[in-house]
């Protein structure tokens, strides 16, 4: 029953009654405008169909009975739910409404009750009072029913500019501050990222080589379990937290339903433009994913640009796809702009200010997400596309060596590690054919690619000494570390080598720091104003010869690094996890236990 057919009932008018119930009508007319209150308030927190349960209340109502008497009649079940969709507390206070006998109370009650659901966030049932009373026709008073009119004009994005301004800097704080949306959000993307990078490392790690396993499609395949994973996540963990913390929400399957749904096209519309904004940005420049460190400061403007740009198309995409979903109110084009704007500054604020209380754990936690969805990404994006056959493939043989001499090393990982073999052997040493068989597994690199370039080295000591030799002899600058304890050794002070300090003493503070490492690189760079694509790194043997994660760190650079790719250290640089790779892609393997619980 709308409030225009409450109202004909409250003042003796429209369908015929018995005089004893008008004349009760006319004495409790705020009773029948509670009701439609009421009534609109459950329609604005679930599906408006199950509006139809307030017939019998409406026919109470129309009885003569008090609102607040005719609840009681429900079942409990009912009640329950009235309860559960409205809130406890906007319920109790429409009741009192109800008993209030001057309308001028009444009606100014009602408006202060739909301002404070507005304020609250509950944009949906303060909309639907303020549309409700806007639309009360004669029976609201006309300063009231102006205000209400002006109110539910704003959130449609009519009407004055500085109340629209107004509405959308109240939207705007309660969004960017509250946690039961930015909780979800930032939980929602994590899942994405790790749902995503267990089903790379899934499909890096199978025999069977197709279309869903290899390159974009496993990509794509992998997306799509992260974001079958967010979307639920993001969905059904704001409609826990709301209702855990307000109240008033309802479980059913359509108001679940349309959750989903909601979610679904934000996420979809907003990852779809990213992606495509992203390739963009690569494709205009015409660079790779990994040259994020050799952007020019007009490049570093475009992709900024770029991303922004994606991301308000997305989300304008995404509000029209939920206006055409019946999700969201229709708005004119200028609205629609506007209140995009608005949802991406209070996004990215409550985002930042999420990250930010959980810390730099879970900041650490989601690069390592990124670093490895990045080396699985290059796992499937380089491994054969047909055959029976996994990205392990390509370490069944030795690197390549690009000089004269034996055309494979017999095991080059083992001869880096112990240094087998060295000693003065003539121009073709060991540590010569580890440099430059490794430099060109590396990225097909010849050994006069060196000459003029700087190679940094990971060792110190004897090893540290050896490379500098053959750095040298290959024309390059050798560039070492040193830590405060080694500022007097032979590799920190021989001639035409550039030494840079780390602070600290043991091996962990400085030679295996990766953070220390790279910043005392950075600030060599920066100084001398060289680009990556001027040095080589040489890990050679122990430290971080085999760091799958200081090799990514390389590879975002765009510094070269002689040596295996990290997406193969990090497939093969554990003993469990490299024997699970190689069984599952079918490579014989001694029998044997595998990760033994410890006690």
């Amino acid at each position: 029953m709308s409030l225009t057919e409450l109202k004909g009932l409250a003042s003796g008018e429209g369908a015929p009654i018995s005089a004893s119930a008008s004349d009760t009508a006319l004495r409790n007319p705020t009773s029948a405008y509670s009701l439609a209150l009421l009534q609109a308030l459950f329609a604005a927190g679930g599906n408006p169909e199950d509006a139809g349960r307030f017939s019998k209340l409406a026919a109470q109502v129309s009885g003569g009975q008090k609102l607040r008497g005719a609840l009681a009649d429900l079942s409990d079940a009912d009640r329950r739910q009235l309860e559960r969709r409205v809130g406890a507390a906007p319920l109790e206070e429409l009741l009192a409404l109800s008993e209030e006998q001057d309308p001028q109370f009444f009606w100014a009650g009602a408006q202060a009750l739909a301002l404070r659901l507005g304020q609250s966030g509950n944009w949906n049932a303060a909309g639907a009072l303020f549309a409700t009373i806007a639309q009360g026709g004669d029976a609201v008073p006309a300063d009231i029913r102006s205000k209400a009119q002006a109110e539910w004009d704003a959130m449609l994005g009519k009407g004055h500019t500085g109340r629209r301004m107004e509405f959308l800097q109240r939207q705007f704080v309660k969004q960017a501050t509250d946690a039961k949306m930015i909780a979800p959000m930032i939980l929602g993307s994590a899942v994405f990222q790790l749902t995503r990078t267990a089903a790379l490392g899934r499909l890096a790690a199978t025999a069977e080589a197709g279309w869903a396993t290899r390159g974009f499609g496993a990509r794509f395949v992998s997306g799509m379990a992260g974001f079958a994973a967010e979307v639920p996540t993001f969905a059904l963990g704001s409609r826990a937290l709301i209702s855990a913390t307000d109240g008033g929400v309802s479980w059913d399957g359509a108001s679940v339903g349309r959750d989903l749904l909601g979610a679904t096209l934000t996420l979809g519309a907003l990852k779809t433009f990213g992606y495509l904004g992203n390739q963009g940005f690569l494709k205009l420049h015409g660079i790779g994913e990994l040259q994020a460190g050799q952007l020019t400061r007009f490049q570093r403007f475009t992709q900024v640009a770029t991303a922004q740009g994606a991301m308000f198309v997305g989300m304008l995409s995404a509000h029209k796809l939920e206006e055409k979903a019946g999700l969201r109110p229709r708005v004119d084009g200028a609205t629609a702009v506007t209140d995009t704007l608005s949802s991406m500054l209070s996004l990215g604020i409550g985002s930042h200010l999420g990250h930010r209380v959980l810390g730099s754990r879970f900041a650490a936690f989601q690069r390592e997400l990124g670093i490895r969805a990045h080396l699985y990404g290059q796992a499937v994006d380089s491994a054969p596309r047909g055959g029976k056959s996994s990205p392990l493939q390509g370490l069944m043989g030795g690197p390549a060596l690009a000089v004269p001499g034996p055309g494979r090393l017999p095991n080059g990982f083992a001869m880096a590690m112990s240094g087998e073999g060295e000693g003065p052997r003539g121009p073709l040493g060991p540590t010569h054919m580890m440099m430059t068989g490794a430099l060109d597994a590396a990225g097909g690199m010849p050994p006069q690619f060196l000459s003029g370039r700087y190679v940094v080295i990971g060792n110190r000591g004897e090893p540290a000494v050896r490379a500098i030799g053959e750095a040298k002899k290959l024309g390059a600058v050798p560039v070492v570390f040193y830590s405060e304890a080694d500022a007097n050794s032979l590799h920190a002070n021989m001639d035409g080598v550039i030494a840079l300090s780390l602070k600290g003493n043991t091996s962990n503070e400085t030679y295996n720091n990766i953070p220390a490492r790279m910043a005392a690189l950075e600030k060599f760079m920066a100084e001398r104003g060289i680009k990556p694509e001027h040095l080589v790194a040489w890990e050679g043997w122990g430290f971080k010869s085999e760091d799958a994660e200081l090799f990514a760190r390389y590879e975002q650079m765009g510094l070269r690094a002689a040596g295996a790719a990290s997406h193969i250290m990090a497939m093969m640089g554990n003993k469990i996890s490299a024997r699970a790779v190689a069984e599952r892609a079918g490579v014989p393997i001694v029998p044997g236990s595998g990760k033994l619980q410890s006690y």
